[in-house]
């Protein structure tokens, strides 16, 4: 299997052993922390588990074909070891928040590469000048992303290599002084050059010119200049930054979407359907965690409690039946419209990946008292598949950049009440057995539900027995509807087929589908402005692309082309089709 590594680069040169081997040379190949400048942020910890599996190898200027040393000595140094240095090379104090990563390598000298590697290293490192990278990978769930900042933070993470190179990716640089073991203050005027040439180029220079910012698909543009030399996680957060440098605000997700090297034809539209909410929910609590304050209606993904055991369940003076539910991820006040399709197609896409889940509730639980709402009184949910289904809810939520609550762990329950203080705990639930249907998106008394509908046996498919009757009937009758349901109908102005009322979230979604649509086929060529762009807001015409030279293998060496994705004559005119009918 070939794994597909993120390099980070970090301006660190190493110092020569006087009492080791020949050959040996000391280096910190990753700062821990701290915000490098393409948008990451490794956590400290995150090479725990990697450095209990195995150990990286050395390779020069990241070529997995060149093996040049091997790590003898690997260590994660925290925030606030003493071996870390003192100052950084403006003399500032050492970040009290920052790591670092220490490797001792012992170069093979018997090997031509191996030779001249070192020397490479020797020669560099007596003017301050050489500099460290890793190869990684990020596993599922390993990191998240700030969808305001465009930040991502790393967790875990797989590391394979560490290579010498000639400019490196963080602010944080030091020297390794071998004979007195204290460290030294390095300043390295190539590194900010390099890093201040790089963001004009993108942010004023010829890459701005071929971006377009302002202009539809920049960010795209931007990540398909990016990704050329570097990773597509370390282009987007890269290009959320200079974006912000431009325009002055994030990017929106829907310009990701735009990207035709990531989105297939089929993926376009599969998840942009109208299903109506088939058992609303009502007003959506926190579940016990604490979410963003921004003021406005709360969002959540739940599980809704079927209306028979949710009418069992529901205690004098608490929570109505219809609004009692297992929270998965609560997604914050004052949710923006943008966001919350975006949330809505990651839960339709999980929830396709799923089959109803079985299982049971029963006895009574107490949080401590919330003091604007009281004691939350709660029934235990043992659910098998619960936590996996979260975990991967989860995962796709990070995956398109959706914050969510992490304030507390996850309990699976359903909350019944709120006690004042001195009111006495409701008796303990019988064992009761529950099925779930379905994923639930509310913001408030807006509803919206995605079934649970895999019937596979893997992992995704999570079902422990057959979906409820009652569910299946519904679904038969809504594939089956007669000829009136069937009549073109008008709702406020917008047209709506099948009795299906087009609600203003998916109509948000339908229109970013066209816009995703159309940029894919500009970027292919297969967009005629003059006929089938009337509004012609297509981007201006860019001046053709500069050669330009990388002159690093680090992240921060320049692009030279775009690529593009061609589209054939019949996804073309599945495109025109798709357009047409949506009237744009």
């Amino acid at each position: 299997m070939t794994v597909r590594l993120e390099r980070k680069s970090v301006a660190v040169s190493p110092g020569v052993l006087a009492d080791a081997p020949k050959g040996t040379v000391t280096c910190l190949v990753a700062i821990t922390g701290v915000l490098d400048n393409v948008g990451d942020i490794i956590m400290p910890g995150a090479f725990s588990r990697t450095l209990a599996q195995r150990r990286p190898k050395g390779v020069f200027a990241h070529d997995t074909t060149t093996w040049v040393s091997r790590a003898e000595l690997v260590e994660e140094w925290m925030p606030g070891d003493p071996r870390l240095p003192a100052r950084t090379k403006d003399g500032q104090p050492w970040p009290a928040e920052a790591g670092a990563v220490f490797v001792r390598a012992l170069f093979n000298l018997k090997t031509k590469d191996g030779r001249e590697a070192y020397e490479r290293v020797v020669f560099y490192s007596e003017s301050n000048e050489c500099e460290w990278s890793i190869g990684y990978s990020v596993p599922a769930g390993g990191a998240r992303k700030d969808p305001k900042t465009g930040v991502r933070r790393i967790y875990d993470l797989d590391w394979y290599e560490f290579s010498p190179v000639l400019f490196g990716a963080a602010s944080q640089t030091m020297t390794l002084a071998v004979k007195s073991g204290m460290p030294g203050v390095v300043d390295t005027p190539q590194d900010e050059e390099a890093v201040r040439r790089l963001r004009n180029w993108y942010v004023r220079g010829e890459g701005a010119a071929r971006i377009g910012w302002e202009t539809p698909g920049a960010f795209e543009r931007c990540v398909a200049l990016a990704g050329e030399h570097m990773m597509a996680e370390q282009a987007r957060g890269f290009c959320a930054e200079r974006h912000h440098d431009t325009t002055g605000r994030w990017p929106g997700r829907h310009e990701r979407k735009a990207d035709p090297a990531v989105d297939s034809w089929d993926e376009l539209l599969a998840s942009y359907t109208d299903d109506p909410p088939t058992d609303p929910v009502a007003d959506a609590d926190a579940g016990g965690e604490a979410g963003e304050t921004q003021g406005g209606p709360r969002a959540m993904v739940s599980l809704t409690v079927p209306t028979d055991v949710a009418q069992d369940l529901a205690v004098d003076g608490g929570l109505p039946p219809s609004e009692l539910h297992v929270t998965l991820a609560y997604l914050g006040e004052g949710v923006e419209e943008d966001a919350l399709a975006d949330a809505a197609v990651v839960v339709e896409q999980v929830a396709a990946e799923y089959g109803a889940l079985l299982g049971r509730l029963g006895g009574i639980g107490a949080f401590p008292d919330d003091e604007q709402e009281g004691t939350p009184i709660w029934v235990p949910v043992d659910v098998p598949g619960l936590v996996e289904l979260r975990q991967r809810l989860l995962a796709a939520l990070d995956e398109a950049g959706i914050w969510y609550s992490t304030t507390h762990g996850f309990t699976p329950h359903v909350t019944l009440a709120y006690l004042e203080p001195g009111e006495p705990l409701p008796d303990p639930v019988s064992l009761t057995p529950v099925g779930f249907n379905a994923l639930t998106l509310a913001v408030e008394d807006d509803h919206e539900d995605f079934p649970l509908t895999s019937t596979g046996t893997g992992a995704a498919a999570a079902a422990t027995g057959p979906a409820d009757t009652d569910a299946d009937m519904d679904v038969e009758a809504e594939e089956t509807p007669d000829e009136e349901e069937m009549a073109v109908k008008r709702l406020a102005g917008w047209q709506v087929k099948a009795g299906r009322v087009l609600s203003d979230r998916n109509l948000r979604r339908l229109q970013q589908a066209a816009d995703i649509l159309r940029e894919i086929m500009k970027d292919a060529g297969a967009w005629d402005g003059d006929e089938h762009d009337p509004t012609r807001r297509q981007p201006p015409e860019m001046p053709p692309e500069p050669t330009i030279t990388p002159d690093s293998t680090a992240p921060s060496a320049l692009p030279t082309e775009i690529k593009t994705v061609p589209l054939t004559a019949e996804q073309v005119r599945a495109g025109w089709e798709i357009l047409e009918f949506l009237g744009r």
